[in-house]
């Protein structure tokens, strides 16, 4: 990666999980190998990162505009940015990922080229990654799910009475409040906010912010003073498809929405998960769930990528019986691995997704 491609990509980064349905995009403007404009994606509807760094420069002649995805050449609900690239008379474009969105994709690079303007595809592993959830989206019409769990070192997940019980260190709980952060849409399950009350918020330093949280709950039975509730900056709720006007009726007047999956044997079929959420626009969802909800979707391989954090604490609650069947390896490959003075922190990625590459 280059310096500043890894600039734009830091830039990307402070927005990721708040852009939907748009990608979190980012760039540099650089004369004299010094950057002299940078610029973010804030939201959709937002000027795009390439106006936010060309902001003030009347004319760039000799510069290069160094930006994580490729120029966008579509109206939306901003122009194109290839046309104020040109206006703006840049000398050469970079960028490090190829737009699959197929109104962008190599048309963006080509208006420029066409233009007279030097235009280099430098792709990078790490801003790859970065977009997974976007490529994800975009070609599959699905959500890229990742679904987290604490464990006890003898697989246990609440105390011996199944009380709630606090497992995992400050590195692991840091680490989860950044990937709320990072993903557009929060899951948790009705069960779960009836134990825990969770306030699902992303803590960041002194920073609280909210994001929008999906309730798996089939009977449309969440209680409505709950703090989840009370925090989200939306609610969606996703309960039995048959049960959709009781769960209307119920929240009425609770800003969010009411979707449907179906159920077998008392359990809602969390297969079509992905898909209803990607209809709202939304990449990347972060689950935390009690562990039966969790097993169905790993065991299901109906999440690309699992978090694990395996605690040093003994609970005694018999948490095993849980996880001996699961077997994670044959369906996910270990990503990479974290020890911290209280937790193993294991990121997990679907091999499908490796093959899907």
């Amino acid at each position: 990666m280059t310096g500043f491609i890894k600039e734009a990509l830091a830039e990307a980064r402070k927005r990721k999980g708040y852009t939907y349905p748009n990608p979190a995009v980012g760039a540099v403007l650089v004369a004299n190998q010094q950057v002299v404009g940078r610029g973010m994606h804030w939201a959709a509807g937002q000027p795009h990162a390439e106006v936010e760094a060309l902001r003030g420069v009347r004319e760039a002649a000799g510069t290069t505009l160094f930006v994580t995805l490729e120029p966008c050449c579509h109206f939306g609900k901003t122009p194109p940015c290839t046309d104020l690239i040109q206006e703006k008379k840049i000398s050469r474009v970079v960028y490090a990922h190829a737009d699959p969105n197929p109104q962008v994709s190599g048309k963006g690079a080509q208006i420029l080229r066409d233009a007279g303007i030097e235009v280099s595809y430098i792709q990078d592993p790490e801003v790859d990654d970065f977009y997974r959830s976007y490529d994800f989206w975009t070609r599959h019409q699905r959500t890229w799910l990742t679904a987290k769990l604490a464990l006890t070192k003898d697989f246990g997940t609440s105390g011996e009475s199944g009380e709630r019980l606090f497992i995992s260190g400050p590195e692991a709980n840091a680490y989860t409040h950044r990937r709320r952060s990072e993903a557009d849409v929060l899951i948790t399950s009705e069960s779960t906010i009836r134990i825990d009350n969770p306030l699902f918020t992303v803590r960041l330093g002194k920073q609280v912010i909210k994001k929008p949280i999906c309730i798996l709950d089939r009977e449309f039975r969440c209680a409505l003073d709950s703090d989840i509730i009370k925090n989200a900056l939306q609610t969606i709720w996703v309960g039995d498809h048959n049960r959709i006007e009781t769960g209307k009726q119920r929240f009425l007047g609770l800003k969010g929405q009411v979707l449907g999956l179906e159920s077998s044997k008392n359990l809602l079929r969390l297969e079509g998960l992905s898909s209803l959420l990607a209809q709202q626009g939304f990449h990347e969802a972060w689950i935390e769930c009690g562990p039966r909800v969790f097993t169905e979707l790993v065991k299901n391989q109906w999440v690309q990528e699992v978090v694990l954090y395996l605690s040093k604490k003994i609970a005694g609650s018999g948490g095993r019986l849980y996880f001996e069947s699961l077997s994670i390896e044959n369906h996910y490959r270990l990503l990479n691995v974290q020890e911290t003075d209280s937790d193993r922190i294991e990121v997990w990625r679907l091999k499908r997704v490796f093959q899907d590459e």
